[in-house]
């Protein structure tokens, strides 16, 4: 309880929150109340002790006996992302997306590779688990017994880094047309901005003219230039 408390209010102050009100207000008396209220914190001292997540994996492979559940298997990378700009790295987020879904979607081949062979019943389970200011962390994941098998579709997926041109138009579409559908949606542009914000120092929200200028060279550019070498993977076995 202690530890909790404090880490409470080392985290919890001014500088870490973004605060949003609507409603017919005065606006300049709102910020003096906002602004007297938060005059009562103090900053306490701290330090991170290690700040920096490393690209480096501790373990490569590992294998987890866990009795109770369907056996799975997860890989996951973290993939540097310090050399490419803001721009380039908010485009990486929808290039990225556009590559899970057409490899590993229920409509892509190697979903039909699974099911057609048998080994698995169930859907690939993809995830960018975290954008840092230094990595990206992504996961995919197959409820299977058939390790070897799943390794190899994810890592010759990864070293081909493809996706037809015909499907990279077909998605880009699609979140057009869901950004046109959601641009008067306040909590839709609140937390496009806000990830944009916290991920990459970005003050803007991502525009139509934006999603327009995403292309298919500059897809497959980018998306080669990502390095997937730092990865581990966690096999869950009954026994």
């Amino acid at each position: 309880n202690k530890e909790l408390k404090f880490i409470h209010n080392v985290f919890y102050k001014p500088q870490n929150q973004i605060l949003a009100i609507s409603g017919n207000f005065n606006i300049n008396k709102t910020i003096q109340i906002i602004e007297k209220l938060y005059k009562r914190n103090k900053n306490i001292n701290y330090k991170i002790l290690d700040s920096k997540e490393k690209y480096e994996v501790n373990i490569k492979e590992k294998t987890v006996v866990e009795p109770k559940i369907n056996e799975q298997i997860t890989i996951s990378f973290k993939i540097p992302s310090k050399k490419f700009t803001k721009l380039e790295k908010i485009k990486l987020t929808y290039y990225l997306e556009f590559f899970l879904k057409y490899n590993f979607d229920d409509n892509s081949a190697n979903f039909k590779e699974v099911t057609l062979k048998k080994y698995s019943l169930t859907s690939f389970n993809k995830v960018i688990d975290k954008v840092l200011d230094n990595m990206v962390i992504l996961s995919i994941n197959l409820m299977t017994k058939y390790f070897d098998e799943f390794k190899n579709i994810v890592f010759s997926s990864i070293n081909k880094m493809y996706i037809s041109p015909e499907y990279f138009e077909l998605e880009k579409r699609i979140t057009l047309i869901n950004h046109i559908k959601n641009s008067t949606n306040i909590n839709y542009i609140f937390d496009q901005y806000l990830t944009n914000y916290l991920s990459f120092n970005y003050n803007k929200v991502d525009s139509i003219n934006f999603i327009n200028s995403l292309n298919y060279d500059e897809c497959i550019e980018l998306l080669k230039r990502l390095d997937f070498s730092n990865y581990t993977i966690v096999k869950e076995v009954k026994k």
